[in-house]
Order: structure tokens, then sequence, then C-alpha cells
């Protein structure tokens, strides 16, 4: 079976880009959170099925052997477990952060608060990176109705069921 490599796929609501986070539905209720996952490669198959790879990030409930608790609400952990999906399985687009873009986003996210009064629904996160791994839209308050925003900047070995001390993949 022969994989045609696409550098990015439109779903009806929005292009996605290799590199970029999505949310997967984790189950049938509405108040199940659904899974986050970085798109690793994009391709089409023989009988014209667009799949991607998936690489998983965790949340510090779902990891299996770590003790501590000092993480932040919305922290997830990268790891190189990964998955072929069809592009059928993505519910939204989301975006994962390093510490300093996370620390970043939440100040300006406050200061943009105060200044007009009530942020609900806006948000100043960055478009898809293109080929070269520039942004096609400038930063700008965009109207959206629910940014789903992560921190993460730690790794987890889901198979030695650990962190690790530091991480290359996110």
């Amino acid at each position: 079976m022969s994989r045609i490599l696409l550098h990015n796929v439109c779903i009806s609501w929005q292009e996605l880009w290799v590199r970029d986070c999505i949310t997967v539905r984790s189950g049938k209720r509405k108040k199940d959170r659904p899974y986050i996952a970085k798109i690793g490669s994009i391709w089409r198959e023989n009988s014209g099925a667009v799949m991607v790879t998936l690489f998983w990030y965790y949340r510090p409930e779902e990891a299996t052997g770590i003790h501590h608790t000092d993480f932040q609400k919305d922290e997830l952990l990268a790891s190189q477990h990964y998955d072929d999906n069809s592009v059928a399985c993505i519910e939204d687009k989301c975006y994962v952060l390093g510490l300093r873009q996370y620390c970043r986003y939440h100040a300006q996210r406050e200061s943009t608060a105060q200044a007009i009064g009530n942020l609900d629904g806006f948000s100043v996160i960055r478009g898809s990176p293109n080929e070269t791994g520039q942004h096609t839209k400038p930063a700008s308050r965009r109207k959206k109705s629910n940014p789903h925003v992560f921190l993460c900047h730690r790794g987890y070995n889901h198979i030695a069921g650990r962190l690790l001390k530091s991480h290359k993949y996110k």
C-alpha cells in the first residue's frame, strides 16, 4: 500500500498542517475530555482515505506511575506514543505551548481582558505555520468560541511510566 504524503489537509471547518495540535473525541458524552495530539504526518492512501500520524499528549491523571501533584490546570505531558488515525476522528484544533509562551499568552490575555473589560470569546493566538515554519496570519484578537490552550514543558515515557527530565519532541 503506497502513501501520498501531504503538507496539509482541509477539513470543513479549517485547514490543518503537520505539527498542528488537535483534539480527538474521547467518548460519546459531552463531558468527556478530549484527547490531545500533535499531527506528525498527513497522507492519502490508495483508497482515497486521508490519514494522520498523531503523537499523543498525556494529562497527568492519565499517566501511570507519576506521583507528583504540582501540575498546572491545563498541563500536558509530551510522549513519543503515536498512532495512525483517520482525519475523521479530529474534533478541533488546539494550542500546546511551552512554559514561556504559555505565561506570555496568559499575561497578554489578562491585559487584554483589563483593556476591554471582558475577554469571553477572544483569542490572541497566531495562525497555522506554513511549510517554512512561518505563521500565515499575524497575531490578532480574533473571535473564537472556546480556545483550547494547554501547557507542555515535561516529557513522559509511556512505556516506563515515568517523567523525563527533558523532552525534545514537543
